[in-house]
């Protein structure tokens, strides 16, 4: 399993793509990068979670229009079982029911 595909499993697989609108899913090789739906909160439209040595994640949450490319959050060294509670805190978005 990938390191990308461990990571939507993490957030909750399926559900979790089709709670959020999830699309255009990037395996980075130690992460993955997707896009979000216009509605979620902040602004944010694009979401990057990387794996760190520490076998912890890193995760950033962006706004692109454009080439406008704007850094709205980033949290380091996060648990895989704390990945649903960050992500929902920073967009507004549920990942599953």
């Amino acid at each position: 399993m990938t390191v990308a595909a461990q990571i939507i499993e993490q957030l909750g697989g399926g559900r979790f793509l089709a709670m959020t609108g999830a699309k255009m899913l990037v395996d980075l090789g130690n992460g993955l990068q997707f896009k979000l739906p216009k509605f979620a909160a902040l602004k944010i439209n694009c979401v990057r979670i990387i794996l760190n040595a520490d076998d912890l994640y890193d995760v950033e949450f962006f706004n692109i229009r454009g080439i406008n490319v704007k850094s709205i959050k980033k949290d380091s060294g996060v648990y895989a079982e704390d990945l649903r509670r960050f992500f929902t805190e920073a967009t507004g978005l549920e990942t599953s029911l």
